[in-house]
């Protein structure tokens, strides 16, 4: 009775697993059902660290930030940074920055 149970467990195992590789083959042939990076493809090459329209070269915005420092203390202390809200305050103010900042935002 025990080898039965056992038995019977083993074929239903095998089962599935016969299954499960029959359908396989349509589940791969699909590259949407596969998780990212499954493909056996090496992912695509991210595009070089350059600047891009509205993007400053790390250099300028060091440059910037040593320079604008106390212009964006003085009028954007409440700005959230990122997404180009501080150059945005800046230019607002671009009557009021000091003259080096105000060389720098013109050069973005």
């Amino acid at each position: 009775m025990r080898q039965a149970k056992g038995l019977c467990v083993l074929v239903l195992m095998v089962t599935a697993v016969i299954g499960y590789l029959e359908t396989a083959p349509a589940h791969a042939a699909d590259p949407s059902n596969m998780p990212a990076g499954a493909s056996g493809e090496p992912p695509p090459t991210p595009a070089p660290n350059t600047p891009t329209q509205g993007q400053m070269s790390p250099e300028h915005m060091h440059k910037m930030r040593e320079a604008c420092g106390p212009d964006v203390k003085k009028f954007c202390h409440d700005v959230k940074p990122g997404g180009g809200r501080i150059i945005q305050c800046l230019e607002q103010h671009k009557a009021e920055v000091s003259q080096t900042c105000n060389q720098l935002l013109s050069k973005k």
